[in-house]
Formats: structure tokens, C-alpha cells, sequence
């Protein structure tokens, strides 16, 4: 009982850890977020909504061109595999038809 009551006294401080390391990544994600909307508000929000929708734009182009540049040899592995296919369908259809 010993063995068991001690592992649940290091469960309880490790979450306990973990729960104030999650707090303060909240907080900091709050406080960044905080402070970029008040440098934004004091130069005018115009500006940085312009430069929010570059970065936007240019991360889905980004993603576009990632998404693209993966999927290409998949796409031509399938393509490969389709031509393999028909090709022994083909040759097996001749020869159960001549056989």
C-alpha cells in the first residue's frame, strides 16, 4: 500500500505541475495577444489589419504550394499503380482469351 500511496502523491504533484505549466502558456497567449491589439490600436487598426491580411494571404498560398508539392509524387505513384494495373488486366484478359 505504501508503493501505491507514494505513486499517487508523484501523479498529484505532476499534474499539479503540469496544470500551473498550462496557466501560464495560457497566459502568455493572452498577454501576446493583449499586447499586439494595443500596439495595433495605437498606431491605428487599419494598418494592422492590412498587414494581418498579407500574412494571411501569403500563408494560403504557402499552404497551397506545401499541399501541392506533397501530394504530387502520391498522385503520380497512384497514376503508376492505375497503368500497372490495367496492364496486367489487359495481358490477362489475352491470355485467357487466346488460351
Amino acid at each position: 500500500m505504501d508503493v501505491l500511496n507514494f505513486m499517487a502523491g508523484l501523479a498529484e504533484i505532476v499534474l499539479a505541475i503540469e496544470l500551473v505549466f498550462v496557466v501560464f502558456v495560457l497566459a502568455a497567449i493572452c498577454a501576446g495577444i493583449w499586447f499586439g491589439l494595443s500596439k495595433a490600436e495605437s498606431k491605428g487598426i487599419e494598418p494592422g489589419f492590412a498587414k494581418l491580411n498579407e500574412y494571411l494571404s501569403r500563408g494560403a498560398e504557402l499552404r497551397h504550394k506545401g499541399i501541392r508539392t506533397a501530394m504530387t509524387p502520391l498522385i503520380a505513384l497512384v497514376s503508376f499503380g492505375e497503368v500497372v494495373s490495367v496492364t496486367v488486366r489487359s495481358l490477362v484478359a489475352r491470355a485467357k482469351s487466346q488460351g
